[in-house]
């Protein structure tokens, strides 16, 4: 297996998890189940684990595919920029999930605030985790191309198009 493969395994599971977490934290805040709730905050420490091993992989991916055709440096820098915030976030969401376990188990504060925080991390965390992902993705799959997500690339491919009108 080479560097972009563990990438590309590793990489699935923090903007997968975190959606998953925060289906489980909204399905325990409306079904009021203690058990689901620790399955979403315990979902949180999966995803900061595993966005350690997305990120720290990322480097030896870049090695992989920035000489292929094709393949353009702006495009990798951009989803490297992206990549360390989501790092960050995925690294963070230790924090609620940890901090939910532990105030799940001690009942110490009211159910519904802790819950509704981890719920809106995970969602945060998978919105950043989703458009990283959905950046890295255009490394290797101009097809996902928008005029939204890469202008840069897209604005170049539209003239050269024109050019070749004259």
């Amino acid at each position: 297996m080479n560097g972009a493969q563990l990438h590309l395994v590793l990489n699935h599971v923090p903007v997968l998890g975190a959606l998953g977490a925060a289906l489980l934290l909204l399905w325990a805040l409306l079904a009021g189940s203690r058990d689901l709730a620790r399955a979403g905050f315990a979902g949180l420490l999966v995803v900061a684990l595993f966005s350690a091993g997305a990120y720290f992989s990322g480097e030896e991916a870049e090695e992989v595919v920035e000489d292929y055709p094709a393949v353009q440096e702006q495009v990798i820098e951009a989803h490297e920029e992206a990549a360390e915030l989501a790092f960050i976030l995925g690294l963070f969401a230790a924090v609620p999930g940890l901090a939910g376990l532990w105030l799940e188990r001690s009942h110490l504060a009211p159910r519904r605030v802790h819950l509704f925080l981890g719920l809106g991390f995970a969602l945060l965390v998978f919105g950043d985790m989703a458009y990283t992902a959905h950046l890295g993705g255009l490394i290797r799959h101009p097809e996902l191309e928008n005029a939204l997500s890469a202008p840069d690339r897209a604005g170049a491919d539209s003239r050269a198009i024109e050019h070749d009108d004259d």
